[in-house]
Order: structure tokens, then C-alpha cells, then sequence
């Protein structure tokens, strides 16, 4: 995200891969941004959050989490329109 710009890319609309093991944590990733945050993995009773080994320059766990949750959304509102306009609503 932080460098998309500077190689042609938006970074509001960054994709994750994976094959095997690697895109199931690719779509876990992707799904599950609510879960990303800084408290741990059990640690607290009822709370399982993980935080990312990587965080771009200048952002924090929180900002992370708003950010990928706000890109998925919109991912989610495009494919719904989209989906919505191919049957004639």
C-alpha cells in the first residue's frame, strides 16, 4: 500500500495470493480484517487478534485494520452492483 503509487498501482485496491497453504492465509487475510489488531491471540479471554509481522512506514495496527476493511468494503459494493446490474436491477 505504501508504495503502490510509486509503481502505477492504487492502493486501494491491493490484491493477496497464494497457493496451497498460502492462499488459504491469503484469503484469511483478507477476510478476517477485523481480527487484525495488537492484544494478542488468547491472551485476553474471548479476544484473538493478529497483529501483521510487516506494517507500512508510519501506520499503526489500527490504521491497518481501517484500511484493509474499508478496501474490502469497497471490493464488496463493486462486485455487488456489478453483480446486480449483469441481472438487470
Amino acid at each position: 500500500m505504501e508504495h503502490a503509487t510509486a509503481y502505477g498501482g492504487d492502493p486501494s485496491r491491493i490484491g493477496l495470493t497464494g497457493d496451497s497453504a498460502g492462499g488459504h492465509l491469503a484469503a484469511f487475510a483478507s477476510l478476517a480484517t477485523n481480527m487484525i489488531g495488537s492484544r494478542g491471540f488468547g491472551r485476553e479471554a474471548g479476544v484473538f487478534e493478529f497483529k501483521p509481522t510487516y506494517l507500512p512506514k508510519n501506520k499503526t495496527v489500527d490504521q491497518l485494520r481501517t484500511d484493509m476493511t474499508a478496501s474490502r468494503r469497497g471490493l464488496e459494493g463493486r462486485h455487488c452492483a456489478a453483480h446486480a446490474h449483469s441481472q438487470g436491477f
